[in-house]
């Protein structure tokens, strides 16, 4: 009987089980035909480098910067703000360091 893969994992060949999805893309739905991973949308990450299905079998799976970092790419993990920089938001896809207004700072 042919199988389907299941959401977290895509198709790769017709003579091999489904693969997990790579770092920085999801699968969201069960016995999808073909199942294709999508990447996470710009400004938001995942890092898990396919080692576990559940970590890419949801869109919500891809992350937002937690405040006081900067959204580097959608594999990696987010930086940390700099001196004198912030970014104060957990839900803001992109996430940027901002320089503190004159007159204020950050340690």
């Amino acid at each position: 009987m042919c199988k389907k893969c299941v959401a977290g994992k895509e198709f790769t060949l017709t003579t091999t089980l489904c693969s997990i999805c790579k770092a920085g893309m999801y699968q969201d739905l069960n016995d999808a035909a073909p199942a294709i991973c999508d990447s996470c949308p710009m400004g938001r990450y995942l890092t898990d480098t396919a080692t576990a299905e559940s970590e890419h079998d949801a869109y919500v799976d891809c992350l937002f910067c937690p405040k006081g970092f900067a959204f580097t790419n959608t594999t990696l993990p987010c930086d940390v703000c700099v001196k004198g920089m912030y970014q104060d938001s957990n839900v803001v896809s992109g996430a940027r360091c901002l320089a503190c207004d004159k007159g204020t700072f950050t340690l």
